[in-house]
């Protein structure tokens, strides 16, 4: 519950660990996430805030079905919910091929 002047407002059960928009958020999150890496050596990670990015390369593509069942379980662990409206892929590609010697 919080408190303005004189008007408190309802109790708000809180079932997640990290609270949005407040103080705690993104240090809880830093801290909830500090033991989330990719799966796949060549998959990276970057963390920021209370937003976690994934990225691989075309060759890692088949990795990425298990990679976000992963980071689900982690999530799950950690006592976190997945934003699905946030979660997306977004694939980058040439139209050129690759130029060689």
């Amino acid at each position: 519950m919080t408190k303005l002047h004189d008007v408190i407002s309802f109790v708000a059960f809180i079932n997640a660990s990290i609270i949005q928009r407040s103080v705690i958020g993104h240090p809880s999150y830093v801290v909830a996430a500090s033991d989330l890496h990719p799966n796949h050596a060549d998959n990276h990670m970057l963390k920021y805030a209370d937003d976690t990015f994934l990225l691989a390369g075309f060759s890692n593509i088949a990795s990425l079905a298990a990679e976000f069942e992963h980071v689900k379980a982690c999530a799950s662990i950690n006592n976190l919910r997945l934003n699905p409206s946030k979660t997306c892929d977004l694939v980058i590609y040439s139209i050129k091929p690759a130029f060689t010697h």
